[in-house]
């Protein structure tokens, strides 16, 4: 069997994470699989990406139109937004390859356009990284209107509806329904709740790791090499480039230690990701920042330097954060919703706070420190991780998706 997977870059962001390793367990269960972007940092032969200068600057002036369409609304928001409106010369050269299936991944920045995808004739899964393909223009949604399909104006008179428009661009070119993969429960019942694709297939398979790479070492050994105290008690904070947005619940971190900060007094935080430093996360608190961190290998040390993981995330699709923390054998704390709750069991391997209920984080936090001194947690973390999230069940439970795919593809 040979599978594309189509992803806008190989490196960049957690979707472009999680679908080069789906690519990448299926080669070592020995299937045939390649990977599709536009932008690529990785140099490995499995990876495809249309070369030439003309064609990165189209791409560049693709992506450019549609994020200075919705400029506007992404400023109000504060959530990614896109159109994917643009014609691509991708349906063309999916359709001339020998490819059995496609796996779409996170195809937008206009990689392909709604349009685009209905053009595709071969068999298609789609692993659903966010809520734009059953929501509007929107990569992640706060209200309810993708359920009954934004039927309801906008309160501002004459306002154009970027979200209404998208939808129904998108309703009138998927006509046939498309076998999805949801990384979470949490995902799989929006898509369920949705109007546009409550009657598509879905199946619910986690996001995998290498769980060879992504291992317990020597907490001491890791604190050196990153220049931390070794005689304190850390907790870990990082969203790779997104510390600042809502959705990654920075704000309500913040004020879950700001009820403990006189209960721990050598606790000392670390925190990674893009611009950081504008989020406080405690004036009475030593914190580390380590910026953000491109190589793998450090995000490993940093996780195994650290007693423990904070994720207060308002909506995660799955949270590739915590997967990998626990796989290197560090309890995390996060709120009791969204795809967290599928990686996380409460007071097992980490704590599930009551949603965004900063008094119960805060408790939670103080619940995981004096646990510590037993390894029961940690040993429960990465025997999580090794059960349900390993590259070898990942890629099997991808392997029967595709098989039914290609199965209804030939039956229709």
């Amino acid at each position: 069997m040979k599978i594309i997977h189509l992803n806008y870059s190989d490196n960049i962001g957690g979707a472009a994470k999680a679908a080069f390793r789906i690519h990448q367990s299926l080669i070592k269960e020995g299937y045939e699989s390649e990977m599709w972007v536009c932008k690529s940092d990785k140099s490995d032969l499995s990876i495809r990406k249309q070369d030439g200068y003309l064609y990165s600057l189209k791409t560049h002036a693709r992506s450019e139109i549609s994020r200075l369409l919705l400029r506007k609304k992404i400023k109000e928001t504060g959530v990614f937004h896109s159109l994917s409106i643009l014609p691509s010369s991708w349906p063309k050269l999916i359709n001339a390859s020998d490819a059995d299936i496609v796996n779409l991944h996170w195809i937008n920045g206009e990689m392909l356009s709604i349009k685009d995808i209905s053009k595709i004739k071969k068999p298609i899964v789609w692993t659903f990284h966010d809520m734009w393909p059953f929501s509007g223009s929107e990569h992640l949604s706060f209200d309810e209107k993708w359920q009954n399909g934004y039927e309801k104006l906008n309160s501002k008179f004459l306002e154009f509806d970027w979200n209404r428009l998208i939808w129904n661009y998108k309703k009138y070119y998927w006509n046939k329904p498309i076998h999805i993969v949801a990384p979470s429960l949490w995902m799989s019942g929006c898509v369920k709740k949705s109007l546009l694709m409550s009657n598509w297939p879905v199946n619910v398979i986690p996001n995998c790791l290498d769980t060879k790479y992504w291992k317990i070492f020597d907490k001491d050994d890791a604190r050196r090499l990153l220049g931390l105290p070794l005689n304190k008690p850390l907790l870990c904070f990082g969203s790779f480039q997104e510390n600042q947005s809502f959705h990654k619940g920075a704000d309500l971190l913040e004020k879950a230690l700001k009820k403990i900060q006189n209960k721990i007094i050598n606790l000392e935080i670390v925190v990674f990701g893009k611009s950081i430093k504008k989020v406080n996360l405690g004036r009475d608190i030593p914190t580390h920042y380590l910026g953000k961190l491109e190589d793998e290998s450090l995000m490993r040390a940093v996780y195994n330097a650290s007693d423990l993981i904070a994720v207060p995330s308002r909506i995660e699709s799955f949270g590739q954060v915590a997967s990998e923390a626990m796989a290197c054998g560090k309890p995390v704390i996060c709120f009791d919703t969204c795809g967290l709750k599928d990686i996380v069991d409460h007071k097992v391997n980490g704590y599930l706070a009551q949603s965004f209920d900063t008094s119960d984080y805060a408790k939670g936090i103080l619940w995981i420190l004096d646990k510590l001194k037993s390894d029961n947690l940690s040993l429960a973390a990465r025997n999580k991780v090794l059960n349900l999230f390993s590259e070898k069940i990942v890629a099997n439970q991808y392997l029967d998706v595709y098989k039914n795919a290609i199965k209804s593809f030939k039956n229709a």
